[in-house]
């Protein structure tokens, strides 16, 4: 699988918005693929609506020195390139009336899998001054056991260097994964910088966000909803911003409850 991460520009409805590609089988014709974003301000005036797409390859074409790829939504559709080396992903993004716009990706993570098992949830991540509202997008590539991946990809509205819309994506591997007998479990995983943790209680999924501080943003309880090409029943993962990295109960595979 490949997940690719760059920048959004749709006239007035996405400005500088981050945008997340997860191709789960990598490039292969029919294979799913899913793209993820968020408008600035969407038709109907909502500010940051969270957009998900799934769909599947329509045509891959591979060259000597590149992959030529096209996939079709409901309503948006893409066409552009993967570089031989699959470090960059270049799009057009079209709509039915001929509009179009360029997005430039870069490559974030990549492994040999090419049956499509990954799950990806979305959700909001609010972090103090520096995050509101923001999208954001958990991929796991496999299962929810030691030293397995794991990718975190949102923005920061304003970063501590006051940059507006920075992207930011961890790329980490679960640790201190433990289960209890009653199904709840922990994970944890971290950038160096601040600690996630990742865990399952009283039927509610959980992600947990601190930094070395113990800080906690108090705007907590974030709900995040599987949105990945499997087409499974829909099931909420709650998103909490909270210091409990503490906790120890963890178990081998995210086993998701349906609600």
């Amino acid at each position: 699988m490949y997940v690719y991460v760059g920048k959004l520009d749709w006239f007035d409805y996405a400005k500088n918005e981050c945008i997340t590609v997860v191709t789960p089988a990598g490039f292969t014709l029919q294979e799913p693929v899913c793209v993820y974003w968020q408008w600035t301000v969407d038709g109907s005036g909502h500010e940051k609506a969270n957009v998900v797409q799934e769909g599947a390859f329509k045509s891959v074409v591979k060259t000597a020195s590149e992959y030529r790829i096209g996939f079709q939504f409901d309503y948006y559709s893409f066409e552009g390139s993967v570089s031989g080396n699959f470090g960059t992903l270049s799009l057009i993004m079209s709509n039915p009336q001929g509009d179009t716009a360029p997005i430039s990706l870069s490559l974030k993570y990549s492994d040999s899998m090419r049956a499509p098992s990954a799950l990806v949830f979305t959700g909001k991540l609010n972090w103090f001054e520096y995050a509101t509202n923001e999208m954001v997008t958990l991929i796991i590539p496999d299962t929810v056991r030691d030293n397995e991946p794991v990718v975190l990809s949102y923005q920061w509205t304003k970063d501590n260097a006051g940059i507006s819309n920075n992207n930011y994506t961890v790329r980490s591997k679960l640790q201190a994964v433990s289960t209890q007998s009653n199904g709840n479990f922990c994970a944890q995983f971290d950038d160096g910088h601040y600690t996630f943790t990742l865990h399952k209680t009283d039927e509610r999924h959980m992600l947990s966000m601190t930094n070395p501080f113990g800080d906690r943003d108090q705007r907590e309880s974030y709900y995040l909803t599987q949105t990945d090409f499997l087409d499974a029943k829909k099931v909420n993962i709650f998103l909490v911003i909270d210091p409990l990295a503490h906790l120890s109960y963890l178990w081998p595979r995210l086993q998701l409850i349906s609600l």
